[in-house]
This record gives C-alpha cells, sequence and structure tokens, in this order.
C-alpha cells in the first residue's frame, strides 16, 4: 500500500504524531504511517498488536475525515443507581439490619446488596455497593469478631523463673 497517502496527508499525520497526548491516535498514525511506507498490512498489523482489517478501518476513517482517527465520546451503559437508590442505602446505614428483618447486627456489603434487592429491585455486586459507601464519604471495615480477655488467664500462665 505505498504511497496510499498524499503529502498532505502524510505531514498532517506526522505532525499529528508527534504532537497527540492519545495514545490510541498515536498508535494510528503510526500504524498508517508504516502502511504508507510499503510495508505489508499483515507486519503492520503483527507489529501494533491490530488485525488488518482494523488498519483498513482505519485508512478509511483517515479517507472519509482525518479528523476521525480520535475516538469519539459514547455514553456507555446507563447508571443502575438512581438518586432513590442511594437515598434508601444511607437511610438503611442510619438504622440497624434488625429494622429490615435480618438477624445481624452491623451492615455488610452482601446484607446491603440483599437489602437493596429486596426494598428496590436494584440488582447490583457487592463491589458496586462498596464503591457508592465510597463515594458517599463511608469508610468501609469488614466486621472482625474479637473475644473477652480470658479473666482466668493469669493462673493459667507459668510463673517466671525465679532468682537462681
Amino acid at each position: 500500500m505505498k504511497g496510499m497517502l498524499s503529502e498532505e496527508q502524510r505531514v498532517a499525520l506526522r505532525h499529528r504524531l508527534q504532537t497527540t497526548t492519545d495514545a490510541q491516535v498515536c498508535r494510528r498514525c503510526g500504524a498508517l504511517l508504516s502502511l504508507d511506507e510499503g510495508h505489508s498490512a499483515t507486519e503492520v498489523a503483527g507489529e501494533f498488536g491490530v488485525t488488518r482489517q482494523t488498519l483498513y478501518n482505519w485508512r478509511q476513517r483517515l479517507h472519509d475525515d482525518a479528523l476521525s482517527l480520535a475516538d469519539q465520546s459514547r455514553s456507555g451503559r446507563p447508571a443502575k443507581w438512581k438518586p432513590e437508590h442511594l437515598a434508601g442505602l444511607e437511610d438503611a446505614l442510619a438504622r440497624s439490619p434488625r429494622d429490615f428483618g435480618f438477624q445481624m447486627v452491623g451492615w455488610t456489603a452482601g446484607l446491603l446488596k440483599t437489602m437493596l434487592i429486596q426494598t428496590h429491585g436494584l440488582q447490583v455486586s457487592e463491589d458496586s455497593v462498596r464503591d457508592k459507601l465510597h463515594e458517599l464519604g463511608y469508610v468501609w471495615k469488614r466486621f472482625r469478631y474479637t473475644l473477652r480477655p480470658d479473666p482466668q488467664r493469669v493462673k493459667k500462665t507459668a510463673h517466671p523463673q525465679c532468682y537462681q
């Protein structure tokens, strides 16, 4: 595909390669310039870790619009968490799990997840619950069960050695 670019495109790609801060744009410019230098699509695809079809797509994008080498912003997956879910989470944290019918004395991420499913129908992971707690400013620690000190401990320990 040697010489597939016009001189203007070649200059623009070299300039963009040196000035961009976007790694994806840098990668695409480098691959297209390598193709233009006469390297085969298979070689370039292997060097840049993409398929040949990806190279052809990038070339087409450059042909259609030189500025389209950058990724367009995307909206992504809609958020599951709504304001009423966050309010429910904060309400639950202000109360005991027993108020919700659980036989526990403290909240865990798993228990909060179960509560959100039962009260709001919100299907989220425990990690998601922990993330929201962090966003809300809560410090999250796992429960640690501790035993009371044994009052008979002193009697059970060996006496220190006497002076010899």
